[in-house]
């Protein structure tokens, strides 16, 4: 969802087809991250939330805001990146309705 959201903001704004490879790869979730939080974050959140006090009931809760939380910096991140991007090559970005040549699928 993300990564597509990204790439037709950066077909709208005319970058090369190697930038928005560059940049969809750059969407995409880490994978090794994405097997950390699997693997050590029931753990690790049982952990520190009995450090903390916090029941354990709340714990699903937790991780889920955490992990939301992460992705949603992510994304915030790469829109920036790529809103630099797009102000340094002075490109007019596409208006609705509007083909561009040579990049029409943000899929591929």
């Amino acid at each position: 969802m993300m990564v597509n959201q990204i790439a037709r903001k950066a077909v709208r704004a005319r970058l090369p087809q190697e930038i928005v490879a560059e940049i969809k790869k750059d969407a995409a979730w880490p994978a090794d991250a994405r097997r950390a939080l699997q693997s050590t974050g029931g753990a690790l959140g049982a952990k520190y939330l009995n450090k903390l006090g916090i029941s354990a009931e709340y714990g699903p809760e937790i991780a889920f805001v955490t992990a939301v939380s992460r992705i949603a910096a992510g994304h915030v991140l790469l829109l920036r990146r790529l809103n630099l991007l797009i102000r340094k090559a002075n490109v007019p970005p596409v208006r609705p309705g509007e083909k561009v040549k040579g990049n029409d699928d943000p899929k591929n």
